[in-house]
């Protein structure tokens, strides 16, 4: 009886490990989520990312066939004043040249036993082949040279859960530039 105890106990010692590697990776612990129900999963690959770029002009444009009353909205909605908003936009296209894709998986919608879940999964969990960013928690990257090739960042907020990768070339000075220039907006929308 010991001598079957000690094998069963031994074979669960032994699939520990598997386990637990399983969800090492950022695709896994995505795969392993997005499952959830109501779980929001979205994937825009390269291809897709190009033809966004060839649709959006990469200036304000866009901006100028907004009515008043549109603008408004999307300003009380954000939070932000017109300033503010043309910054992010800014932004948000210098961003899009930089990335190749971006993959995003959010349990907002999700139960809270789903986010508790996430939460435990991910509390400890650096995803294989990638750094900590000491500075910020849930902030991880891979590095090629000085350049981070790929990004993944986990929130782990009970309402908000999320997971979002991004591959790219996001160089230092497109990093620090936009830390300075959107730190102040960031830090507002946290609020």
């Amino acid at each position: 009886m010991k001598r079957l105890i000690g094998i069963i106990l031994l074979a669960l010692i032994s699939c520990a490990p598997i386990h637990i590697s399983h969800a090492q990776t950022v695709d896994a612990m995505i795969k392993r989520f997005k499952k959830c129900e109501n779980a929001e999963y979205h994937r825009i690959s390269g291809m897709m990312l190009g033809m966004i770029r060839m649709i959006i002009p990469n200036d304000l444009s866009v901006l100028q066939q907004l009515s008043d009353e549109e603008l408004q909205k999307i300003l009380d909605e954000t939070k932000m004043n017109k300033e503010e908003f043309l910054e992010m936009t800014r932004f948000i296209f210098s961003f899009l040249e930089h990335t190749k894709s971006l993959t995003m998986l959010s349990l907002e919608n999700c139960s809270e036993e789903d986010c508790q879940r996430f939460i435990e999964a991910t509390t400890n969990w650096t995803p294989e082949g990638y750094t900590i960013n000491d500075e910020q928690e849930g902030v991880y990257a891979k590095m090629k040279g000085l350049n981070i090739s790929e990004m993944a960042i986990v929130n782990r907020e009970p309402k908000d859960c999320s997971i979002m990768t991004l591959k790219g070339d996001l160089t230092p000075e497109f990093i620090i530039n936009a830390e300075q220039s959107m730190e102040h907006i960031f830090s507002k929308m946290a609020e």
